[in-house]
């Protein structure tokens, strides 16, 4: 197999061997005879596919996969595209969110502010049964969310494309449920996969409909968000703020509007870090798979692009 050859390719390297002594992990480009590459590791740079003829699987050792459907991308009809498994991200994008929902609940910026300007004063506490959270997503990062949420004693609500069971979560659907579960919603976290029918859920017309004074946490893509709807909404107070850990272009442009918004929290893309340590077993066990012949784990569905 090779990996890209970057800052942590040496990382990989070392965590994949500890799993398989015999593994021979080469550094595009330096990869010697490129008939013997059958799995590459790779974030987003897709130019060296073609030149593998042997190549059977690829994985991508980002959170998302949304890059590979752009028309720019050609991808062999024949090769397995995998997801990584990282154990710790789970436990990561549960930690970031829960910063953020409880820095809310319980006015910490406000409190802040009161430090700064010397003052002495209580705000009206908010208990977690009292604040509903509505999460957009509810796959493995977005189902863990949710029911670590529920276990501290929110109310909380989950959407997804379709139907969905998950106990302790009040589950929606459709685009009826959608807008049912803004409205309800003091916080709306999501963590949802970047689709084609994902692009852009995150504007006007949903903000118009959510709750007065709900709050925005986007963990998941920044194209799920139509930012100057985001904006509009927050200064007509429609939505009391946001933290936004994706955008658009990253990183953003030294002029745009997010970097001096007082009510819209800004970090560069670290709500999960993908740890070579904690996800080399996964791709371990995938090549082992890939050299008997076993079904591949993981496997992106191309028509659903998740």
């Amino acid at each position: 197999m090779c990996i890209e050859d970057d800052e942590i390719a040496d990382r990989w390297r070392d965590a994949l061997r500890r799993e398989n002594a015999e593994l021979d992990v080469r550094s595009w480009p330096e990869i010697g005879r490129a008939e013997d590459i059958d799995m590459v590791l790779l974030w987003d740079e897709f130019g060296c596919l073609g030149d593998l003829p042997n190549l059977k699987a690829a994985v991508i050792l980002g959170a998302g996969v949304d890059h590979l459907f752009a028309p720019t991308v050609a991808i062999p009809e024949h090769l397995k595209i995998i997801r990584l498994i990282d154990p710790s991200i789970t436990g990561q994008m549960i930690e970031y969110v829960t910063l953020c929902v409880v820095t809310w609940t319980r006015d910490w910026d406000d409190y802040r502010q009161f430090q700064r300007e010397r003052r002495y004063e209580e705000l009206p506490a908010r208990v977690p049964a009292d604040v509903t959270i509505g999460v957009l997503g509810l796959g493995r990062l977005g189902g863990a969310v949710a029911q670590t949420l529920a276990g501290i004693g929110y109310r909380v609500g989950g959407w997804s494309s379709s139907p969905r069971d998950l106990e302790g979560i009040e589950c929606f659907s459709g685009e009826d449920g959608l807008t049912r579960l803004f409205q309800q919603s003091d916080i709306i976290v999501c963590l949802l996969p970047l689709t084609a029918e994902t692009e852009g859920i995150l504007n006007a017309d949903l903000f118009n409909s959510a709750k007065e004074g709900a709050y925005l946490i986007n963990a998941a893509r920044g194209g799920h968000l139509v930012e100057e709807d985001l904006i509009i909404a927050v200064d007509s107070g429609r939505l009391s703020g946001a933290t936004l850990d994706v955008q658009r272009e990253e990183p953003m442009a030294p002029e745009h509007p997010f970097w001096d918004h007082p009510k819209i929290k800004i970090t560069p893309h670290i709500a999960t870090i993908t740890s070579p340590e904690y996800a080399a077993p996964d791709v371990a066990e995938n090549y082992r798979r890939l050299k008997v012949g076993e079904p591949l784990l993981n496997v992106i569905d191309v028509e659903r692009q998740y």
